[in-house]
């Protein structure tokens, strides 16, 4: 998002808040996440797949639940 090339001292300030107060919620609700399948094994242990079809962002994820909007927080 930002590069690799060298941000002046007098950025830092506003770098700082965009990558702090923007970018990372944008990226943390937008980027892809493995969601674990459970299943027991033959011992009765309860186990996590992490399959590639069951990989969605936290944004999909939570559309996908029933009565979502009990797990946001207020405002």
């Amino acid at each position: 998002m930002l590069g690799y090339s060298h941000i002046p001292g007098r950025f830092a300030q506003e770098v700082n808040h965009f990558t702090r107060d923007v970018l990372n919620n944008y990226l943390n609700f937008h980027r892809p996440c493995h969601f674990p399948t459970e299943s027991f094994d033959a011992k009765g242990k309860l186990r996590n797949h992490y399959r590639y079809q069951d990989m969605t962002t936290p944004y999909e994820k939570l559309k996908s639940l029933a009565e979502a909007s009990q797990y946001l927080k207020p405002a």
